[in-house]
C-alpha cells in the first residue's frame, strides 16, 4: 500500500498532482523522486504547459475552500489580504508615501476585482519554473509552502520570472470564465501591483520565520519586491 499523508493540508493540496508520498510527519513530507526536468528556461509551449496544469489545479480547488482553510492555508481572501498588507507597508516602508497613498486603494480594488465573479482559489504563491517539473502531462507543481486561499489573479505574483505571454495566457484563461474577457485584461492593471505587494509579504513572512544566519542571502527579497510594486505603479500612473 502506498503510504498516504497524515498531514490533510498536505492530502488537499496534491489533490490534483500524481506525487507519491513516502511519508509525512506535521507539515513534512518525503516524496518518491519527481519526473521531469526543472521547468527553468522553458520554451513558449512549456510555459503554457506549466500555466495550464497550475490553473487547472485551481478549478479544482475551488470547492474545497472551507477544507483548504480548516486545514491551515493562509486566508488571503479580499478583506484579510487587505489587513495584512496594510501592515506591511508601515513596517517595511513607513516612509514610502507612494506605498502609503497604495494601501488606501486596496479596499477598491479588491472589490472591484471581486466582481469579476471568479471563485476563490488554492493560489501557488510562488509560481515560477523553479517549483515545477515540466516534461510530465500534467507539469507537476511542488513546494506549495507559500500557498493561499485568495483571488486567482492574484496568484501571478512571480510574473517577473514569467514572460509576458505567459502571463496574458494565464489572464486568458481566467478571461474564459466570465462574460466580458477584456475586463480581466482591463482590471489586471488593479491587481497587478496587489499581487506584486503579496509577494513582498511572501518574502516578510518568510524571513521572520528562517534562521538569522539565512537572513544575508535574503537580505534584499522584500526590497526587491517593493521596488517591483513602485515600478508598477509608476507605468500605470505613466499610461
Amino acid at each position: 500500500m502506498t503510504p498516504q499523508p497524515r498531514n490533510r493540508l498536505a492530502s488537499l493540496v496534491l489533490l490534483s498532482l500524481d506525487e507519491t508520498v513516502r511519508g509525512a510527519d506535521a507539515h513534512r513530507l518525503l516524496l518518491e523522486p519527481m519526473p521531469g526536468t526543472d521547468g527553468y528556461d522553458p520554451s513558449p509551449a512549456e510555459e503554457r504547459a506549466m500555466v495550464d496544469s497550475l490553473i487547472d489545479v485551481q478549478f479544482a480547488s475551488a470547492d474545497r475552500i472551507d477544507e483548504l482553510l480548516t486545514a491551515g492555508v493562509p486566508d488571503l481572501r479580499a478583506a484579510s489580504l487587505v489587513d495584512e498588507l496594510t501592515a506591511l507597508v508601515p513596517r517595511v516602508a513607513d516612509d514610502d508615501p507612494l506605498l502609503g497613498r497604495f494601501v488606501e486603494t486596496l479596499p477598491e480594488r479588491m472589490a472591484r476585482l471581486d466582481d469579476l465573479g471568479l471563485p476563490d482559489v488554492l493560489g501557488h504563491g510562488d509560481p515560477h519554473g523553479g517549483n515545477c517539473r515540466r516534461g510530465t502531462d500534467p507539469v507537476l507543481w511542488f513546494d506549495w509552502g507559500d500557498g493561499f486561499v485568495g483571488h486567482p489573479l492574484l496568484d501571478v505574483a512571480a510574473d517577473h520570472r514569467l514572460s509576458g505571454a505567459a502571463v496574458d495566457y494565464w489572464l486568458g484563461r481566467w478571461a474564459d470564465q466570465v462574460d466580458d474577457p477584456d475586463i480581466v485584461f482591463d482590471l489586471w492593471r488593479l491587481a497587478e501591483p496587489v499581487s506584486r505587494l503579496r509577494m513582498a509579504w511572501v518574502y516578510q513572512r518568510f524571513c521572520d520565520n528562517i534562521e538569522p544566519s539565512e537572513l544575508v542571502y535574503h537580505r534584499n527579497d522584500v526590497a526587491d519586491a517593493l521596488d517591483r510594486v513602485r515600478k508598477t505603479l509608476d507605468d500605470d500612473a505613466g499610461r
